[in-house]
């Protein structure tokens, strides 16, 4: 597990995206909808009290959605982060 603090910019931005990406914007205006809450549409998704996205694994493991828009940066960053790539290049 890593434990990191969003500061509260880059959680705009990350919450901001997700309206810009059409899958993310009909998860969360589903949810907004939904009145049956032990039968959801999209039960593999888990919006938090921050409005991020996780999906959540058939083991319960919880993984942060990233918008469409921000894919690139977000594997450029953990490709190319010399702390965080298994690999050099």
């Amino acid at each position: 597990s890593l434990l990191t603090a969003w500061s509260n910019e880059e959680l705009e931005r990350w919450v901001n995206a997700y309206q810009e990406d059409p899958h993310f914007v009909n998860v969360i205006q589903t949810r907004k909808l939904e009145t049956d809450m032990n039968r959801p549409i999209h039960p593999q998704y888990f919006i938090a009290e921050d409005n991020l996205i996780y999906f959540e694994d058939v083991l319960g493991n919880l993984r942060l959605c990233v918008p469409r828009t921000l894919r690139a940066e977000i594997m450029n960053e953990v490709h190319n982060t010399i702390t965080e790539a298994a690999h050099a290049g």
